[in-house]
């Protein structure tokens, strides 16, 4: 071949227009649709419509099954899973459920049954373990493997402890992870799921219990799944940082005995500058278990914005004057020091003096703080001593501005 041959191969074939010819989409369906199951997800198959006419609706032919294995016994797990596995095939929903099982097994069967579960690649993962199913002490750890492709994962066991492959892959696709009885080291997990937006993390003490982790984060992240250098792993920019905590009427978690405070801080993994707090309070006073949280040394270096939504609840009665709620007693004069926080919100405040406790302390902490809202629900009734405490408290805070008002919009 002479030269000009040689350089004339080299370039891409033109059409009569001059312009480049699309050769990948003159290929029939069935190969493009081996090319649409290697992209990570659905949604990356999806965007690929932009491309062309040719590319429009064509990932919506991709095969799609739903693997649902209830109640069959914990050894035909993997062989079944082998069964289901076929070339070509794209696994929408994979749904395990142990049947109830009193025996232990070990963590190397778990880990074993997990990866054949990540060999179907699916888009979401509910597996679940009965809770009188025990891992054994002496092989007590089970290995999480990469599932690239699931925007969701829900796991639940009895206080099964997991592992990570480091440095053999990241959860690119994972959106929703939902941990109940289960224990992994979030501060080196996370970082491995950039598109993570929510967590659940099922826990608690015999009060408070903990049931969500909302992340509100930026896209702006590195990753690298080098095998030699983690240097590049950084946290999600996380600017709101949501918390849902719920008043609990027994100690029902595998791990009760653990420290509330100590499994939160545990679970701080993230930049942030907001903290939003859903409180289902049961007729509990809160400002015990909110200051707990705010002294909490990565929450209290780094909050700017303080959000307290108080839920409704059909308890109406008082809880009782010995309650673990008001423990320790002296929360109402305690010292703590929010050197950056500037704007507080409390929503469907009850009109109740253990309110005003909290703010006061609030005000005496935070010297930089510029605006505080309340909202009061609408089934609130402040007695005129309420009324009078809380304009004592404006008075004494004049750099501060201080509104009060309804959730319905209206002014109180």
């Amino acid at each position: 071949m002479d030269e000009q041959g040689a350089r004339s191969g080299s370039r891409a074939e033109l059409d009569p227009g001059g312009g480049v010819v699309d050769l990948i989409s003159t290929l029939p369906d069935d190969l493009l649709l081996q090319v649409l199951e290697r992209l990570v997800s659905d949604a990356a198959a999806a965007r690929t419509s932009i491309l062309s006419r040719r590319w429009r609706g064509l990932w919506s032919g991709l095969p799609k099954v739903t693997v649902t294995l209830h109640d069959v016994p914990f050894d035909s797990l993997q062989p079944a899973l082998r069964r289901v596995a076929r070339p070509g095939v794209c696994h929408f929903l994979l749904d395990i459920r142990v049947p109830g099982l009193d025996r232990r097994v070990s963590g190397s069967r778990v880990t074993s049954l997990l990866h054949d579960a990540a060999r179907l690649s699916p888009a979401e993962l509910r597996f679940t373990l009965p809770r009188n199913l025990k891992v054994s002490w002496v092989d007590a750890e089970a290995e999480l493997p990469c599932f690239h492709r699931a925007t969701s994962i829900e796991l639940q066991a009895r206080d099964l402890h997991l592992s990570q492959i480091m440095g053999r892959g990241s959860f690119h696709s994972l959106e929703r992870l939902s941990l109940s009885g289960c224990n992994i080291d979030l501060a080196t997990f996370i970082p491995r799921c950039p598109r993570l937006r929510l967590l659940r993390l099922m826990y608690g003490h015999c009060l408070w219990g903990l049931s969500e982790v909302g992340l509100n984060a930026s896209e702006g992240y590195e990753l690298t799944d080098s095998l030699e250098d983690d240097t590049c792993l950084q946290l999600p920019n996380v600017h709101v940082l949501s918390l849902h905590i719920c008043a609990q009427d027994s100690c029902s978690f595998p791990n009760a005995e653990l420290s509330f405070v100590a499994e939160m801080d545990k679970h701080m993994v993230t930049n942030f500058s907001s903290l939003d707090l859903h409180l289902r309070t049961k007729g509990h006073v809160f400002g015990a278990i909110v200051l707990y949280l705010l002294g909490l040394d990565r929450i209290r270096k780094a909050i700017w914005n303080l959000k307290i939504v108080l839920l409704g609840s059909e308890v109406k009665d008082a809880c009782p004057a010995d309650c673990l709620c008001d423990e320790p007693k002296d929360w109402r004069t305690q010292s703590i020091f929010l050197a950056g926080l500037q704007k507080v919100e409390i929503e469907g405040v009850k009109g109740e003096d253990h309110e005003l406790d909290f703010l006061k302390v609030i005000f005496r902490g935070a010297p930089t703080l510029r605006r505080v809202a309340l909202e009061l629900s609408d089934e609130a009734t402040p007695s005129d001593d309420w009324r009078t405490k809380t304009n004592d408290i404006i008075k004494a805070y004049p750099p501060v501005e201080y509104t009060v008002g309804l959730v319905s919009g209206k002014q109180f």
